[in-house]
């Protein structure tokens, strides 16, 4: 007889790792080879403490005279978090090995029966190293200026500074490199790593390098006209051309070399009318252009960018660049019932009276396209992340199809030329001749506009046995007209299938919530 343990049993026994489906079988395979699992943690696989906080020291001055306002100050920000983490209590493997007869052919031992036994195959617990501390400052000089032309206008300057700083460890335990210091692993060559504060990614290869052609992806030892940066070095010829040939990446956090510009015109119109109409309409046009749309995002150097040594090859418009956008809200208290001009008494009044319609409408221009190329040059010739395409037309030959009602979800609705774009040239072995020529963002190209609507609806009703007490019916309802989008065309050049066809829509769906107040 074969004893077979059920899934309650497991649980019971608190391993983690079984499901119902890999319990053993007596008609299938036998007894299991191995089995394991981990004994449950009563308080979780694991527990965190992270006090975090801010200080803010913050002086202004402020000088007004008529209609002039000026305020100018400076403002430190020190930023800090400690992360705590306990131990877990480990794990334990259990298998078929210490169960097992020995000098038996053939496959015997029960997995479960050794974890019967407490006979355990290897166990394991993790053990922290170090509580985590992580300090940053930031500093910011600002001055802000006011001026009221007269009642209807008002102009309103401002300039800011912000002055951000790495991240440092109070305990000086903040691993980074020292670009200058000699490194003993590298036979004396420059760049130790270091407990000191972060640098930016100066590892990447210099593209006049390109010039090499495939040799750059060769072995070192094949190509003895180029000489070792250090007499133990061994490695691609592109590495050992490297700034710091001893290490294949050096990465950053938090590296304050970057640059972008935003240029916007708000315009906003107010209007409050007797009717019961109010309104507010606010328009923005601008235009955000930089090497990286955030900080902490994408296309930042310790992962992104095309060659540090040229970053205005990113400089492009930001993903974030929707040139116009509109908003308008409005609220209407229909014109009947007691408090109305119409049907201010009987029955209709109370049917009629006391409704509310309020809405936001949203109008915007589509987001930027991003052309790119998944089967691109290898990035082991440079050491950077990727290559952009080249742009081998202007904007009116870009697009050679419209926009689709329905598009085709099967073999897609084509849109976009795939003969505007191309990929980067390179050698038979994939390496690249030169960089792109393109923008890395298409600065005038980019997906469909969109529009959405939200509406709502409250009905209120006097109740007369208790004074100031109503009744509320309310609606609110997203998307009423269940408007649905053209998603963007295919931007891989490396999927020419795909490429510049357009597959789906998204949105669809109204959504309405109804409630029910009683206010007294």
């Amino acid at each position: 007889m074969e004893f077979l343990p059920s899934i309650s049993a497991w649980c019971e026994l608190r391993i983690l790792s079984k499901q119902e489906n890999d319990l053993d079988s007596a008609d299938r395979i036998g007894p299991s080879w191995w089995q394991s699992g981990s004994y449950q943690n009563w308080v979780g696989t694991s527990t965190g403490n992270e006090p975090k906080g801010r200080v803010i020291a913050q002086n202004d001055f402020t000088w007004i005279k008529n209609k002039h306002n000026l305020r100018f100050g400076v403002e430190h920000r020190r930023y800090y978090i400690n992360s705590a983490f306990q131990n877990t209590p480990g794990s334990w493997t259990f298998n078929a090995d210490q169960t097992a007869l020995s000098n038996f052919q053939g496959n015997t031992g029960f997995g479960f029966a050794s974890f019967i036994l407490g006979a355990a195959r290897n166990t394991g617990v993790g053990i922290v190293g170090m509580t985590q501390g992580v300090r940053s400052r930031t500093t910011g000089l600002y001055v802000h200026y006011d001026w009221k032309v007269n009642e209807k206008l008002t102009v309103n300057f401002g300039l800011r500074w912000d002055i951000p700083t790495g991240y440092t460890n109070p305990n000086n335990m903040m691993s980074a490199l020292d670009p200058n210091l000699p490194n003993p692993g590298a036979d004396g060559y420059k760049g130790t790593r270091l407990n000191d504060t972060y640098v930016g990614n100066i590892n990447q290869l210099d593209p006049k390098y390109l010039s090499l052609g495939d040799a750059l992806i060769e072995d070192i030892a094949d190509h003895p006209e180029i000489k070792k940066p250090y007499p133990s070095f061994e490695g691609t010829v592109a590495q050992a051309l490297l700034p710091y040939p001893q290490y294949t990446g050096v990465s950053t956090h938090r590296d304050n070399a970057g640059w972008s510009n935003y240029h916007s015109l708000p315009v906003t119109a107010t209007r409050r009318v007797s009717n019961g109409l109010n309104f507010l309409v606010a328009y923005t046009f601008y235009k955000s252009l930089a090497i990286c749309d955030n900080a902490m995002g994408s296309k930042y150097y310790g992962s992104y960018g095309q060659s540090i040594y040229n970053r205005k090859l990113d400089y492009s418009v930001t993903t974030l660049n929707v040139p116009n956008d509109l908003r308008i809200t409005w609220i209407y208290d229909l014109p009947f019932g007691p408090q109305g001009h119409w049907l201010r008494s009987g029955p209709m009044s109370y049917v009629l009276g006391g409704w509310t319609v309020s809405g936001i409408n949203h109008f915007r221009s589509g987001s930027p396209i991003s052309i790119g190329n998944s089967g691109g040059p290898d990035t082991n010739a440079l050491f950077n992340n990727s290559f952009y395409v080249d742009t081998l037309m202007s904007r009116g030959l870009q697009v050679t199809g419209s926009k689709p009602s329905d598009p085709d979800r099967g073999n897609g609705t084509p849109y976009l030329n795939p003969a505007a774009w191309g990929a980067v040239p390179v050698t038979d072995n994939n390496v690249p001749l030169r960089l792109r020529n393109g923008s890395n963002t298409q600065p005038n190209l980019r997906g469909f506009a969109q529009s959405s609507e939200q509406i709502s609806l409250i009905k209120r009703t006097r109740l007369r046995f208790r004074e100031a007490t109503n009744f509320e019916l309310c609606a609110d309802i997203s998307n009423p007209l269940n408007r649905t989008w053209i998603a963007d065309p295919e931007t891989d050049i490396g999927d020419s299938a795909r490429f510049g066809r357009i597959f789906n829509k998204f949105g669809g769906g109204r959504t309405i919530q109804l409630g029910l107040r009683i206010n007294f």
